[in-house]
């Protein structure tokens, strides 16, 4: 099982205080009315908009919609008119939001297509109108200021330790991918190998010095100082990712080489040999890309080494 399969596993087993905002509720009951002639219509032209990609729709009655075009590699079940009207509205939102609820199911392997829309989709967008790339457009993305993100980062993260240890590795608590240098290896050892990769292309050497941005529960910072002798400033803005991390330094006798600073990124003071960023580079937001350049500038040493990494990307600095 991956690990975002486990994450989405246990976030839906795990009971919540908060309320639950799935934004498209679940209907009360389906319906078996026939669809209209501007239905099979709004079909027909949400497969031509998306590049006709190798999907059938099979509607709240049983009928089939489908191009004529290509052979369906999946089925795409909507269970209600409602659904249809919130799909065509716009698809890259409402998709994972009524898979999520039972309201939209898929006859075929998911992954693979995800994969084929995004090929037809990126293709087919090149001959979208201008008013419909504004329709089917994203949200803007939430403000990542320094107020700002202290609350994006407190309403994501300060859920309760206990509750991460439900689901993440046992090692060190890492929150982004792993590493499986071969398929048998469990989640720990998987990230730990993630570890000693990132160290590795850093060429950390004992004694040097290295900040991290934005330090999740702490794992890299005390396996770098642990396995490499390194001195580390690691900054975060989750209290309680920071208690955790504090804690566990203690325990495992590493507080004389890393300190935890609460303070945001942007803050980072002095130079150093080494600047790491796990995870992170998706709450700078574009727009504090340029923000984030200038600050691993100034905080290294002529010849520092700088690793950025994050869910679409893996880059050297």
């Amino acid at each position: 099982m991956s690990q975002s399969t486990r994450k989405a596993d246990t976030l839906q087993e795990q009971p919540s205080n908060r309320p639950h905002k799935l934004s498209i509720a679940v209907p009360e009951e389906g319906t078996d009315r026939k669809p209209h002639s501007y239905e099979r219509w709004l079909i027909a032209k949400l497969l031509r908009m998306a590049g006709n990609p190798p999907v059938r729709f099979q509607l709240w009655n049983d009928e089939i919609i489908e191009s004529d075009l290509i052979i369906a590699s999946f089925t795409l079940r909507l269970a209600d008119p409602k659904a249809l009207y919130q799909l065509v509205s716009n698809p890259n939102l409402a998709f994972g939001d009524l898979y999520s609820s039972g309201r939209l199911k898929v006859e075929g392997d998911l992954s693979d297509l995800m994969t084929a829309l995004y090929r037809t989709v990126h293709k087919a967008r090149e001959k979208w109108p201008k008013w419909l790339e504004a329709a089917w457009r994203n949200h803007n993305p939430r403000s990542t200021s320094v107020s700002d993100a202290r609350e994006n980062i407190h309403h994501h993260y300060d859920l309760g330790n206990e509750f991460y240890k439900l689901w993440l590795d046992h090692a060190e608590m890492q929150y982004t991918c792993a590493y499986y240098e071969s398929p048998d290896l469990s989640l720990e050892q998987a990230q730990l190998a993630k570890l000693e990769h990132v160290c590795r292309k850093l060429r950390l050497q004992p004694g040097q010095t290295v900040v991290e941005a934005g330090c999740g529960w702490g794992g890299l910072a005390r396996y770098m100082a642990r396995q490499y002798g390194v001195k580390v400033h690691a900054y975060n803005i989750s209290r309680e990712q920071l208690a955790f991390a504090r804690a566990e330094a203690e325990k495992q006798g590493l507080s004389h080489l890393i300190e935890y600073i609460e303070d945001d990124y942007r803050n980072i003071e002095g130079q150093y040999d080494a600047f790491v960023s796990i995870g992170m580079l998706e709450h700078v937001g574009k727009d504090h890309y340029g923000e984030m350049a200038r600050v691993i500038r100034r905080s290294l040493k002529p010849e520092g080494m700088a690793l950025l990494h994050s869910i679409v990307e893996t880059a050297r600095c």
